[in-house]
Parts: structure tokens; sequence; C-alpha cells
């Protein structure tokens, strides 16, 4: 009976340990956001160590500033794997894209994008069709150059390093796996 109230108790401590570990990466990864100008954040990591996770709870905290202050920028969520289907401009998947997950008017996104009032939290860079990658990496620093927007993109770290071009963002993180 012992032995099971201990095997019960470290894993208790291991999911104690995981869940604190992620907290101190999603601070690390604001951190890094509020720090770099332009708030610009690649998320890279390996499959299942949490990079969604990590993008979701970057959300939270902007989220709830958002509320509190209409005037504070938007995060908004969105998974680049539909953008290879038209290869657009990025504003245009935005618009499209804010319309058909969110039921946006598709009016006030371009407002909003010319306004700077959306943080763009870009997942799955790495689901992007692999003839269409580098494009997509074009997309985005093109948009970047007209756009003070914040953004993070994640993508998995060797999908990322397959391509030839580099995306312009001013901070970078590697999420690890927990052991």
């Amino acid at each position: 009976r012992l032995v099971g109230s201990e095997m019960c108790i470290r894993d208790r401590a291991d999911r104690l340990r995981q869940r604190n570990a992620r907290r101190e990466a999603v601070g690390q990864a604001d951190q890094a956001l509020e720090r770099c100008h332009g708030r610009a954040l690649l998320i890279l990591g390996a499959p299942g160590s949490g990079k969604t996770v990590t993008l979701l709870e970057l959300c939270q905290p902007m989220l709830q500033g958002a509320e509190a202050d209409p005037s504070r920028p938007v995060p908004v969520v969105l998974n680049l794997s539909t953008w290879a289907q038209q290869q657009v401009s990025l504003a245009e998947w935005i618009v499209d894209r804010m319309w058909s997950e969110y039921g946006l008017n598709r009016q006030v996104t371009p407002a909003w994008l010319a306004a700077d009032h959306l943080i763009l939290l870009l997942d799955g860079l790495d689901e992007v069709a692999p003839d269409a990658g580098d494009a997509c990496v074009q997309a985005i620093n093109a948009f970047r150059e007209n756009h003070g927007a914040g953004m993070a993109v994640c993508s998995r770290s060797a999908d990322y390093a397959e391509l030839s071009e580099r995306l312009a963002l001013s901070r970078a993180v590697e999420i690890r796996p927990l052991e």
C-alpha cells in the first residue's frame, strides 16, 4: 500500500514540475515578446514540446489586457496551414481567416491591420505545404515591412531549419520537451 502512495506522490510531483516548467517557458516567451521592437517572436520546438500551448498561454494575458483597455491590440490565433491553399498576401489571408474563423466583417479587419490593432499569433508554419513554406515566410516578412503589429510564429525546429528563407522577427525561443 505504501508503494502505491509513493508512486502517486511521485506522479503528482512530476506533474507539478511540468506545470512549473511550462509557466516558466511561457513567462520567458512573454517577456521576449514584450521586450522586442514590434513585439515579434519566433517560437520553435520539437513535436509535442508545447509550442501551441505556449502560444495560447501567451494569448491569455494579452486578451485580458485588450478587454480591460480597448486601446490595446487584440491577440488573434490563426493557423498558417491554410495559407498555402491561396498563397495571397498575408493581409488578404488574415482578412479571409478572420471572416471564416471569427465571423469578423471583411471591412473591419483591414482597418484593424492598418491601425496595428491586432497581435497575430500564427501557429503551424511547419504545417504549410512543403513547397509553399518559403513563400509563406516571404509573405510574413512582406507583411512585417508594412505593419508594426505584434506577432508570434510557431514552427517545429527541424522544419524551420529546412526552409531557405528566414523570418525577419526580432527574437526566437526554443521550447524544449519536458524530461
